[in-house]
């Protein structure tokens, strides 16, 4: 599984050069205006960019000069993502850079960079599609390619028919191509998904994948190509060779990255746009507002053949003595209904908070790489934050919530905390350095978690 593990942003808005890590659940608490949102608009910038390829992401903002640091337009953002990658075999770190702007109100990527530690690193900038091998990768790879070339002609004519680009082991190390289009995702996918395949041994004892300029081009004519190999290892004198993982693990890093950016689910609830009637559409994402949460839910059930039992759990624990049920008016809008004690209550009475833990208890059934909740206390009454809030710590999904409530800073692990504040004009994000000595500090002032935090103690 891809994890998210650190963000590293550059000039979006008050995050002027800001880095923040990331555990499993987190509650990043702050005042007003100190720049929490902020975070959470740039994981809806990403989704836009990458997921919904808008031609001008910036327009939710009413141009780049709301979004880019103090107004400068001339700035470019830049936004770091580090990820893990746990596998049976092993645990991989990647990185992932994007740097783009919208100067001018034209949107364009500027550059890419894709590093698999320990493998190799791409950029994509200007068209141009640069793979490097890392040095010690390549030197072990190298050994049996160099070898297999020194035995078989015919996997020598085969590298050399691409011309003196592949005479020698450095310009098999750093490789280059010509690739029109709008990211790197773009150029790799119909190259990762059906590349070129030349076997040297029916054993498939050494693998070369070719990654084309044109992907439509054969094996007997092409130039400007990269070569990803995938090759046997010796692991030691007296274990048997293994497979390096070298495309195989790029194809899989590279669908991974796009899965994650089109499963973010960022909340900022309006619960007089849940409320309303919505047409039947085979809604499978909550839009920002959660105005799709009455069809989302409503294919849910069908899917499900009722409402999910993790949804059921939810408001059985809190609302014990209500129904969810769903109603479609002659026109074809669905909407939720609920019948308390027999009671049937259309949406204009149906509580608030009701709406909000339906749309909440809807997300986490949808699986999103990473949930964003904005005010998360908003309509909530206590007992109702401890429970969503235990749904998220025990949750498989990643989740953040965002909030200036003391309530949900004393139900929350000091661990999981993340303090916004604003100097000069800039962001920056912090975590307790020792959650448990803060807590027994606090503790033994007679001052609850929340107090510290209000008062400048943490």
């Amino acid at each position: 599984m891809l994890k998210l593990k650190k963000i590293h942003v550059m000039n979006f808005k008050s995050l002027r050069d800001c880095q923040i890590k990331l555990g499993k659940f987190n509650v990043l608490i702050g005042a007003n205006s100190s720049g929490k949102t902020n975070l959470v608009d740039l994981f809806l910038l990403l989704r836009k960019i990458y997921t919904e390829k808008n031609m001008n992401p910036f327009r939710y903002w009413w141009g780049y000069q709301n979004a880019v640091w103090n107004k400068k337009e001339e700035e470019n953002i830049s936004v770091k993502l580090f990820f893990n990658l746990k596998t049976k075999e092993k645990s991989y770190d990647i990185i992932f850079q994007t740097t783009f702007t919208g100067i001018g109100g034209q949107f364009r990527i500027l550059k890419e960079k894709l590093e698999i530690k320990g493998f190799f690193k791409l950029t994509f900038e200007n068209n141009r599609l640069k793979f490097v091998y890392e040095k010690e990768y390549f030197d072990k790879i190298w050994d049996e390619i160099d070898g297999l070339m020194k035995k078989r002609n015919d996997l020598r004519e085969f590298i050399l028919r691409g011309g003196e680009q592949f005479s020698d082991a450095s310009q098999f190390r750093e490789q280059n191509i010509w690739i029109q289009s709008r990211d790197l995702f773009e150029a790799l996918k119909p190259r990762l998904s059906s590349p070129f395949l030349f076997d040297i041994t029916p054993q498939k004892k050494f693998v070369s994948y070719i990654l084309n300029s044109e992907p439509e081009l054969h094996s007997k004519n092409f130039r400007n190509v990269i070569m990803v190999f995938d090759v046997p290892i010796k692991k030691s004198p007296n274990r048997k060779k293994h497979t390096t993982r070298g495309y195989y693990l790029l194809r899989q890093v590279t669908d991974m990255i796009i899965e994650f950016f089109s499963k973010i689910l960022v909340l900022k609830l309006n619960i007089t746009e849940i409320k309303r009637l919505v047409p039947i559409k085979k809604e499978e994402w909550l839009l920002e507002d959660g105005s799709t949460t009455n069809t989302v839910l409503y294919n849910l059930y069908l899917k499900e053949g009722g409402i999910p039992d993790g949804i059921v759990r939810i408001l059985s624990r809190l609302f014990p003595e209500i129904e969810v049920k769903f109603s479609l008016t002659d026109d074809q809008r669905v909407y939720a209904k609920i019948l308390e004690n027999d009671l049937e209550l259309p949406p204009v009475c149906i509580a608030d908070g009701i709406y909000k833990i339906l749309s909440i208890s809807s997300a986490l059934e949808l699986k999103s790489s990473i949930l964003i909740v904005d005010e998360i206390e908003n309509s909530l009454y206590p007992k109702a934050l401890e429970k969503i809030l235990d749904e998220f710590k025990s949750a498989d999904t990643m989740s953040i919530v965002t909030t200036h409530s003391p309530v949900v800073v004393d139900m929350t692990d000091p661990k999981d905390l993340i303090i916004a504040e604003k100097k000069a004009g800039e962001t920056k994000f912090r975590r307790i350095k020792d959650p448990t000595a803060a807590r027994k500090k606090l503790q033994d002032a007679g001052i609850t978690f929340s107090e510290g935090w209000l008062y400048g103690n943490l």
